[in-house]
């Protein structure tokens, strides 16, 4: 299965836009790495203004337990369901000497694992998906207990160049039967041979936020002032509507857009069409809805000159 980058240089005069990547699925794993920006045709060596700066708050449920109220356990999550609420990042790599994995602490980009729990023509399908910045590699796996267990793993079929080794060896790891141990989002995954992989769980916008809706933007790279105070930079962007065969059927208005994008770095010297997860949350300690924007990929690139 071939696996094609997110973005598309092209000219002023024309997009190109990349409609077959965003519409598959590529092996249906979400890697947060994944969502990297840096994989789009961005220029890094952009001028930022103080909107790219914008931090998005995290809500903080400041709510206090009512005392009075009579209330009823919940069912505890299994192990599974546990691994399935956090996005994986390896932290740490020792081998059977106690010696540290080079090859994968010292990856140029995160080294990701991704736990989802689906349902496939009825059935529960319980997957894993691990990358090392390349390639997508995945396969259905079982926990007994706590020992984890890969059916046939697959992969796309990209050239890593300097990364090739690292994937080599993740492959491998993953392929081991191993036993897990789970404590504060730290995942310690020991292996057949005795190597030790420690993994950091951050907890999937799913989770944080609730069910999210697929929305697409266009953001022009020059930026407004907003109409809240001439010293704020607002985005200039506009809805852009596709059917479900990746068509597109029309765009919005243009409007100012005073709010971050999470996981988003703005670009001035580029115009694009960003893929986003749009969260609306209900938190206590604040009044009204929140919406909450999470970048998930750049499908359409015009560099300005």
């Amino acid at each position: 299965m071939k696996n094609i980058l997110p973005s598309t240089t092209i000219s002023t005069s024309s997009l190109n836009l990349s409609l077959g990547l965003f519409l598959s699925l590529s092996l249906g794993l979400t890697l947060g790495l994944t969502g990297c920006q840096g994989m789009s045709a961005n220029s890094t060596s952009a001028q930022k203004t103080p909107q790219q700066n914008m931090i998005l708050q995290e809500e903080i449920d400041l709510a206090k337990p009512n005392l009075t109220t009579k209330t009823t356990s919940k069912k505890a999550m299994t192990l599974s369901e546990q691994l399935e609420q956090y996005n994986w990042q390896l932290k740490n790599a020792i081998d059977n000497q106690k010696k540290t994995i080079n090859v994968l602490t010292s990856n140029p980009r995160p080294v990701t694992l991704n736990f989802s729990n689906d349902r496939v023509e009825g059935k529960q399908s319980y997957n894993v998906g691990f990358s090392v910045g390349c390639n997508n590699m995945g396969a259905g796996y079982q926990l007994n207990g706590n020992k984890l267990s890969l059916g046939n793993i697959i992969s796309t079929q990209m050239f890593c160049q300097d990364m090739s080794s690292a994937e080599s060896m993740l492959a491998t790891f993953m392929s081991q039967k191993s036993k897990l141990a789970l404590k504060n989002a730290t995942l310690i995954q020991t292996t057949a041979d005795g190597s030790t992989l420690t993994w950091q769980g951050t907890l999937k916008n799913s989770v944080k936020y609730g069910k999210g809706q697929t929305i697409f933007l266009e953001v022009l790279g020059k930026t407004k002032p907003c109409s809240s105070g001439a010293n704020n930079q607002c985005l200039q962007v506009r809805d852009v509507y596709y059917n479900k065969k990746g068509i597109q059927t029309g765009k919005g208005k243009w409007r100012l857009m005073n709010k971050a994008i999470k996981g988003y770095k703005h670009d001035a010297n580029t115009n694009q069409i960003l893929r986003l997860k749009k969260y609306v949350t209900d938190p206590v300690n604040v009044k009204g809805k929140q919406v909450v924007y999470v970048f998930d990929m750049a499908v359409e690139t015009e560099f300005l000159q």
